[in-house]
């Protein structure tokens, strides 16, 4: 197992020194023009400048698959901290959780793993869902099931997620397994500038694409989709939990 960090314009990103001290290798997959910048981490150069993060996402997996890393962690570059919930309490712990994960995962025939934003673990009373959930920013992938492919628009991990409930048996999430990391669009670097310019092209787009799955939220500081997973999982004849 290996952590795969799509990173742009944040070379002093801590967030592989999670995975690090726990034994697994982490590897930046960047941009030309960071090359520089990054020297001091463990990069594989994507091969274009300004691509999107989907172009960067397809790259990852392309590389995996051909250098035949079956189980891998996709994981954003601002990652803070991962834990678990004991009690009702979010109790920090190390990138340990995801030997547990992979422990489970390798057993189940799912293609995507997730975990769940801190803000929410602590209010979970399932420890798992399957296909009625979404996640995002930290997945566990099997890559010998994914064929499919990310689309070059932002919000590309879930309409990822949906084609994955639609093209193999699944994915699960681990709710009560967290990660900390600042609100989405808030971090200089990465998708930052896509999201100051907006979302809205990419919400026409899902919004045409999914149609009867996804809507228009409002939210206190800009508009948000909102994704009915089960519903999408249950008309593609998939096991919902």
């Amino acid at each position: 197992m290996i952590a795969c960090i799509p990173s742009k314009g944040r070379s002093k990103t801590v967030t592989y020194k999670l995975f690090e001290e726990v034994g697994i290798t982490a590897l930046h997959f960047i941009e030309p023009q960071d090359a520089d910048s990054y020297s001091a981490l463990k990069t594989i150069c994507i091969g274009k400048n300004d691509m999107g993060v989907g172009f960067a996402r397809q790259f990852i997996l392309d590389w995996c698959k051909a250098n035949q890393h079956q189980w891998v962690i996709m994981c954003d570059d601002d990652i803070t901290a991962f834990g678990d919930v004991i009690d009702r309490k979010c109790v920090k712990k190390n990138a340990g959780i995801f030997f547990d994960i992979l422990t489970t995962a390798k057993k189940l025939p799912f293609a995507l793993y997730g975990i769940n934003f801190r803000q929410y673990a602590w209010s979970e009373t399932k420890n798992y869902s399957i296909n009625s959930k979404v996640f995002t920013a930290v997945t566990i992938m099997n890559t010998d099931l994914l064929q499919h492919k990310y689309p070059d628009t932002l919000k590309e991990d879930i309409t990822f997620l949906f084609e994955a409930i639609r093209l193999t048996p699944g994915v699960m999430k681990f709710n009560k397994y967290w990660f900390n990391t600042p609100p989405v669009g808030t971090n200089q670097g990465g998708c930052f500038d896509a999201y100051q310019r907006g979302e809205q092209d990419t919400m026409n787009a899902i919004l045409n694409q999914y149609k009867g799955y996804v809507k228009v939220v409002s939210k206190k500081d800009r508009d948000d989709i909102k994704w009915d997973v089960a519903k999408f999982a249950a008309d593609h004849k998939r096991k919902i939990v």
